[in-house]
């Protein structure tokens, strides 16, 4: 993959970051347009992840055909959602959401494959281009205030899917192919790609737990609205530098270093918001898991596709959908045990999935994995 191709890819890798947090940010003003309860705008969640977990599972089948064809699917859908009636609204972020489980996978695999010697921090570049597209959409939508602009903005996002989606279209003739180093990878089942399934699971459903429920959990705790959305900021703050500084840290550790360093801040992180006192402790807090958690998403992305090429298999497209499964459920899971005991009690259910995912990978010698 050329240099220029990669960076085409990265900006389409923060179109992807907008268009998977739009419905969050937009959320206030959705239901103001169709007055329907939050019960009723969970659909809304249920066909983005509906969408994006089908299409996980066959993207890597044809990954230049489900680059170009996912960013098609994005702009269709986040157009037909700026203007779609409640009816027909599930159906419009069903479609983009279909998108985002073409598009992300296949960009990790490009990445994955085309900087095999610099996996780790390449990826790690990769999801901070996610990053910075999910942290500007809320501020479009601060900057844009009134029902009236949302179609305006869903027709921007939409524009900009169009527009890299062309361009990847005339960019890449020959896309990163999962390959050995003589032959096409086989296609039969190796039961070790579950291992790398259900750490995907657990990281992809811890993020969201502390992500969407942080804020929540400051506010109703402790009562400090301010500080519920300084705590909110202080991880996306984390993700970020935690991205931006991955690739120079991985020039000085190995990949297996900083993944076991990356788990056991996440950890200590969450613990100690378990542990809070007071919601300043709660903002360091989240800060420590943002940083902690910033690396490791693109090191299992590495990790799995190292020993994929090891082993001679082809990674299969429902390893990605295992973490869509994980960002839907283990958030849902935290508020049903909010709701019977406390937020606080809530936390266990990161600190628990994060703990499981280190001993995965100490046991299993995951973190060796794609270390040749």
């Amino acid at each position: 993959m050329t240099r220029r191709a990669e960076i085409i890819l990265l900006v389409g890798v923060a179109i992807t970051g907008i268009a998977t947090v739009i419905l969050g940010a937009a959320l206030p003003l959705l239901q103001l347009r169709y007055g329907v309860t939050e019960a009723e705008l969970g659909r809304l969640f249920a066909a983005q992840f509906a969408g994006s977990a089908l299409a996980a599972t066959m993207s890597l089948k044809r990954p230049r055909f489900s680059v170009i064809a996912g960013f098609q699917f994005l702009a269709f859908g986040l157009a037909s959602a700026g203007f779609a009636s409640w009816t027909f609204a599930p159906l419009a972020v069903l479609i983009y959401g279909i998108g985002l489980g073409l598009t992300i996978p296949s960009a990790n695999m490009a990445i994955a494959l085309a900087r095999a010697n610099t996996r780790g921090a390449s990826l790690s570049v990769l999801n901070l281009a996610w990053g910075l597209g999910a942290v500007v959409t809320p501020l479009i939508f601060f900057a844009v205030r009134g029902v009236n602009r949302l179609p305006s903005i869903y027709l921007f996002a939409a524009a900009l899917a169009e527009i890299i989606g062309i361009v990847l279209f005339l960019s890449f003739g020959n896309f990163p192919e999962q390959r050995s180093a003589s032959t096409t990878i086989a296609e039969r089942f190796d039961p070790h790609i579950l291992i790398h399934g259900a750490g995907f699971l657990l990281y992809i459903g811890a993020e969201g737990c502390v992500g969407g429920w942080t804020a929540e959990f400051v506010f109703r705790t402790f009562d400090a609205p301010r500080l519920a959305t300084a705590a909110i900021a202080a991880f996306w703050i984390g993700l970020l530098a935690g991205r931006a500084t991955a690739p120079a840290v991985l020039r000085r550790i190995t990949e297996t270093r900083m993944l076991q360093v990356s788990l056991a801040l996440s950890l200590g992180g969450v613990l100690l918001m378990f542990a809070a006192p007071i919601a300043p402790v709660v903002i360091l807090a989240a800060l420590c898991v943002g940083l902690g958690m910033a690396s490791v998403y693109g090191l299992q992305v590495s990790n799995a596709t190292g020993d994929a090429v090891r082993r001679g298999v082809r990674i299969p497209g429902w390893l990605f959908t295992c973490g869509s499964i994980g960002g839907a459920t283990m958030p849902w899971l935290f508020g049903i045990l909010a709701e019977h005991t406390s937020l606080r009690t809530a936390l266990l259910i990161p600190a628990i999935a994060l703990l499981v995912l280190i001993t995965l990978n100490a046991k299993t010698n995951l973190t060796k994995l794609g270390q040749n």
